[in-house]
């Protein structure tokens, strides 16, 4: 018999508590995040640091469990930012955003993670939130009409 490993792409979106903008802007914590993410076996894609959210877009580890991952993740980030004295308060938001993708649009949501830079000049973070929410209702309706 033949076994297949399905790994799922999945894009994580992160926020501080309030929408406080707090999260140092570097490369190095964009590193750190890969290698925390390669360090579980999941294959980082694209990791983008702004000042209030991050974005995280890679493959899941079918083995692992997605919760504990995100879990050990977010706690492993707010450990790495709090080693900063300034930021010694720093606090996740404790709901998150995930979504599967589809492989066939990871480089139009490369391209839309890569402007959030530009897209954050014309719209505020709660815009984009309520986007992500919308797109979530929009999914859910499609479904529940493909079912009947």
């Amino acid at each position: 018999m033949t076994y297949s490993r399905v790994q799922l792409l999945t894009h994580v979106h992160f926020t501080v508590l309030y929408g406080k903008a707090c999260i140092p802007k570097s490369m190095k914590l964009e590193s750190f995040i890969n290698h925390f993410l390669r360090s579980k076996f999941h294959q980082p894609i694209l990791t983008y640091v702004l000042k209030d959210h991050i974005h995280c877009l890679f493959f899941l580890n079918p083995d692992t469990s997605f919760t504990e991952s995100i879990n050990e993740l977010m706690l492993s980030i707010r450990a790495e930012i709090n080693r900063n004295p300034d930021n010694k308060n720093f606090v996740w938001d404790p709901c998150y955003y995930a979504s599967s993708c589809s492989i066939q649009d990871i480089e139009r949501i490369i391209s839309e993670l890569t402007r959030q830079d530009e897209f954050h000049n014309r719209f505020t973070y709660k815009d984009e939130q309520n986007k992500l929410l919308e797109d979530m209702l929009i999914a859910e309706i499609f479904a529940e009409e493909y079912q009947q």
